[in-house]
């Protein structure tokens, strides 16, 4: 788990990690679709982000090489899509990028971001590459380095150049869709998997931020690192060159090229650059009906096209493989799949547990979609949706269209194509059992009808994972039978930190979702769990969570922390008793004469640091903020106490074998970013006992 201060820098930097999805356009019939990933630049954001005091001065260059191998048309051409693609992009940021071409090419040492495909980088000479490392490994300086499939490639050795070590990283294809997990709005949740035209790699590596996690595989086709001094590179598994037809043998290059560097790194304050993956969709017919239970794809059978590419592109979009004939199953409750889908109907029969299982899915980072049919009322819409959710106050309205109404796919959705190129019709025409949907819960709208506020398909993004409302699917065919013998779900990547939620909706579920933020904005989101997760470093959960977990689940975390095997964070508030509270801890703890008591806190009371500073406790203390709670134990450690009250403690560590159980005195009313609340937030996350 990385320290606190690094967490800082990362937080600052998502500030200025922005990305949209793109696509090329097609040049002729007999070139194949490619799905294009374009950056975008956010000079004035870094600029705050970063450096405010440079805020008056001028946008610095940005810089994407063009650097064709001799005799490699395959090389050529990335580097022109590339370099197009770039341009395309120079009206949304400050500054018109610079281009490059040249080979071998001489380095831009007053740019802040370089853009290059692997291969450019591979070629350079040693002393370009020193140079090149010298101008990264500083603050507010990124490479952006694209992928090449058509040539072998060690991408471990060319990120070591910049970290410093091998990141140790795997990859191979993509072969199933991934989905957001770092909390960047308005982009696409959800990136498409390659096929035999477009190629898109996944990585799996001990260092770097997934800003993306294939869910079958815990794999990411968009990684972050950060080196020694403070810069970036941002590894891109997509290869603009991927026009290739099936079975083609990809071109090889010989080819060597040398150079040498020619200056020195100058010292300037710009912007940085993010982006991220798109596969273009392709047309083809869906395969697949489905009966009046679940249905869920195959996991072990890789999509070889987008989930949401079906026959007329219309309003059958709902999150499904497109050869879903092949590669489907259909099942009585959720199974072995990165995409559940489900008809409301059945969905209102599944059991409660299944529905849990449902729910669960989603957290784990993947796509549970739920067709609308018109029969449906709008109550029992609302009440799929505060379930998935698990948010009470969440509704829908609902009516059903004609085709007299017209759909249109909105600017942000995960289906629109570069340069405003659709990759789907924009303007449609609803087909047979179309409804139209109002939502509300933080969703967005992704065919919206008439252009208004209404809409087709709906989006919200759930832990890890995506929850997508599509109004209507058309079965065209049957899918095959179950198997006697399902696959077992794939391993997922655990993280670091693991929030504790609750089966059903509880008042204090907008605190706890506050929280979640204030982890998401140190770090990166955490894992969203019902029950305890093994090979978690932390856990958090609200004494509400706590009192109302099942047995199991209980007797599960008391396994964990008896091993030393997590830190459990206790958020204190005045919804539990010290009776309940105490019960608990003693459990939990194994200490069956632990005894806890709580009190309120005056707002502006003065919270002290009552031990010494380390890496992950660096803070002196705070002014406490309404709904601080003091607590007072019979056993462990004050770590953050009262300044008039020694031993009444914001923050209290119980020692269980080589790890705590630590008591958080704050209900996050207010959230957990900002002054007087991010280190308390720090502190419920940091998995060392202190």
């Amino acid at each position: 788990m990385t320290s606190l201060c690094l967490r800082a820098n990362l937080s600052c930097t998502k500030l200025a990690i922005k990305m949209i999805r793109t696509f090329e356009e097609p040049h002729s019939t007999a070139m194949l679709l490619l799905s294009a990933l374009l950056v975008l630049w956010a000079a004035w954001l870094a600029t705050v982000a970063f450096a405010p005091k440079a805020s008056a001065q001028a946008p610095l260059p940005i810089v994407v090489y063009n650097d064709p191998r001799p005799g490699d048309s395959y090389d050529a051409n990335r580097k022109n899509l590339l370099v197009n693609s770039v341009r395309a992009m120079s009206a949304l940021v400050p500054t018109v990028p610079t281009v490059v071409s040249k080979t071998p090419p001489a380095l831009q040492l007053s740019a802040r971001t370089h853009i290059m495909s692997v291969t450019t980088l591979v070629d350079l000479s040693d002393d370009n590459k020193d140079a090149l490392i010298a101008l990264i490994d500083r603050p507010n300086s990124m490479l952006v380095l694209t992928a090449a499939a058509d040539t072998p490639i060690d991408y471990n050795n060319c990120l070591s150049l910049f970290l410093g070590e091998s990141p140790d990283c795997k990859w191979e294809p993509v072969k199933f869709a991934a989905n957001l997990i770092a909390d960047i709005p308005n982009v696409a949740v959800t990136l498409y998997v390659g096929n035999a035209q477009v190629s898109i790699t996944s990585f799996t590596c001990r260092l770097g931020i997934q800003l993306y996690r294939v869910a079958n595989d815990a794999s990411s086709p968009v990684y972050m690192f950060q080196t020694p001094l403070g810069g970036w590179v941002k590894l891109l598994g997509f290869d603009w060159g991927s026009r290739c037809e099936a079975g083609r043998e990809l071109a090889k290059s010989a080819a060597v090229r040398s150079a040498s560097a020619t200056g020195a790194a100058a010292a300037v304050t710009a912007a940085t650059v993010a982006a991220i993956t798109r596969a273009k969709p392709t047309v083809a017919t869906p395969a697949a009906a489905f009966t009046a239970d679940a249905t869920s794809p195959d996991a072990a059978t890789p999509a070889t096209i987008s989930i949401t590419a079906t026959a007329t592109l219309q309003i059958q979009v709902l999150g499904l493989y497109s050869d879903i004939g092949k590669s489907a199953i259909v099942s009585t409750g959720p199974g072995a799949a990165s995409v559940q889908v489900v008809y409301d109907n059945t969905y209102l029969r599944l059991s409660s547990g299944n529905r849990a299982a449902l729910r669960s899915q989603l957290l784990q980072g993947n796509v549970v979609a739920v067709v609308v049919t018109p029969e449906t009322t709008q109550s029992d819409v609302s009440t799929i949706l505060q379930s998935l959710l698990n948010m009470g106050n969440s509704q829908c309205t609902k009516r059903n269209i004609t085709a007299r109404f017209s759909l249109a796919v909105e600017g942000n959705a995960n289906f629109v194509g570069a340069m405003d190129t659709p990759a789907i019709d924009y303007d449609m025409q609803p087909a047979d059992n179309t409804v139209a949907m109002l939502c509300t819960g933080n969703g967005r709208r992704v065919i919206s009808v008439n252009g208004s506020s209404e809409a087709a398909v709906w989006e919200w993004t759930v832990g890890a994972g995506v929850l997508r409302l599509a109004a209507t699917l058309t079965p065209t065919a049957t899918p095959r039978a179950p198997r006697n013998a399902p696959r077992p779900p794939p391993p997922v990547k655990v993280q670091d930190v693991v929030v504790l939620i609750d089966n059903v909706t509880m008042p204090d579920n907008d605190k706890k979702n506050k929280l979640i933020d204030g982890i998401n904005a140190i770090t990166a989101a955490p894992g969203q769990s019902t029950s305890p997760v093994e090979g978690a470093a932390v856990h958090v959960a609200f004494d509400s969570t706590l009192v109302a977990l099942p047995d199991q689940a209980r007797s599960a975390l008391k396994s964990l922390l008896a091993s030393s095997s997590t830190l459990l964070s206790v958020v204190v508030t005045s919804a539990v008793s010290d009776a309940d509270l105490s019960r608990v801890l003693a459990d939990l703890t194994g200490r069956p004469q632990l005894s806890c008591s709580s009190m309120p806190v005056g707002a502006t009371s003065k919270v002290d640091r009552m031990v010494p500073a380390t890496d992950d406790l660096r803070s002196d203390g705070w002014k406490a903020l309404d709904n601080t709670r003091a607590s007072k134990c019979n056993i462990g450690k004050v770590i953050f106490g009262l300044k008039t009250d020694v031993t009444a403690a914001i923050v209290h560590d119980i020692p269980v074998g080589n790890t705590a159980v630590r008591l958080i005195g704050y209900d996050f009313y207010s959230g957990g970013r900002g002054d007087n609340r991010k280190p308390l937030t720090a502190c419920a996350i940091t998995p060392n006992r202190f």
